[in-house]
C-alpha cells in the first residue's frame, strides 16, 4: 500500500521512499522504486544487451531508445493514434520515430489488378 504522504502528494515528486511499499511511478525502477539516473540505467542496459547477445548469438546492436520507435513502427494506427499513445505533441514528431516501410505496389502488381480487375 502506498502511504498517505505520497498519496497526497500526487506524484509530482520521485520516489524517496526508503520502505518501498511495492508501487513506484516509474515503469522502469529501481528495487526501492526509485528512478534510475541516466549512467545507472545505460549501465543496467548494457548488461542486459550483452547476456542477451551471449544467449542468442545475435548482435542486437540497437539502443534503448531504438525501442520508441520500433514501438510506433509496428503500431497498425494512423499518425493521430500513435501520436496519442507516443505522446508526442505533433505529427511531424511521430514521423521521425515512424521507420515503417511503406510498401507499394511493383509494376507487375498493378498489372496484374487491371487485367483480373
Amino acid at each position: 500500500m502506498v502511504s498517505r504522504k505520497y498519496q497526497n502528494n500526487h506524484f509530482k515528486k520521485p520516489f524517496t521512499c526508503l520502505s518501498w511499499s511495492g508501487y513506484s511511478i516509474f515503469v522502469i525502477h529501481q528495487k526501492n522504486g526509485g528512478r534510475f539516473t541516466r549512467d545507472g540505467f545505460n549501465t543496467r542496459w548494457r548488461k542486459a544487451r550483452a547476456l542477451a547477445r551471449e544467449a542468442t548469438g545475435l548482435a542486437l546492436d540497437f539502443t534503448f531508445h531504438d525501442l520508441k520507435a520500433k514501438g510506433i513502427s509496428d503500431y497498425d494506427g494512423s499518425s493521430k493514434e500513435k501520436q496519442a499513445f507516443s505522446g508526442h505533441k505533433t505529427e511531424r514528431q511521430v514521423a521521425t520515430y515512424d521507420r515503417r516501410i511503406k510498401v507499394v505496389k511493383t509494376i507487375s502488381k498493378a498489372n496484374e489488378s487491371k487485367q483480373k480487375g
